[in-house]
């Protein structure tokens, strides 16, 4: 399991279908992170672990969630200016 460098919490795996991937981007796109926990959960994640994922998901496309630090790329990334571990889904 990975951890994040930024907050040492261990990062659950995550695995979405394509639909899954879609739905919950909608989520986050439109800033309903509380909404995406409840999405996650329903998907099987214990609620534990679907805060701390919400907690790492950027919310801007190639920017860090934590310093916006702008990235390239897709997949999760740990952010080279501030530690922190990012899903990236958008």
């Amino acid at each position: 399991m990975k951890t994040c460098k930024r907050c040492k919490v261990a990062l659950p795996e995550l695995d979405l279908t394509e639909e899954t991937r879609k739905q919950l981007s909608e989520l986050i796109l439109d800033n309903q992170k509380l909404q995406g926990v409840k999405f996650l959960m329903g998907t099987g994640v214990t609620h534990e672990n679907a805060k701390i994922i919400m907690d790492h998901m950027i919310t801007q496309k190639g920017v860090c969630g934590r310093c916006d630090y702008n990235f390239e790329g897709v997949g999760p990334f740990d952010c080279p200016d501030c530690g922190a571990f990012n899903y990236n889904i958008l």
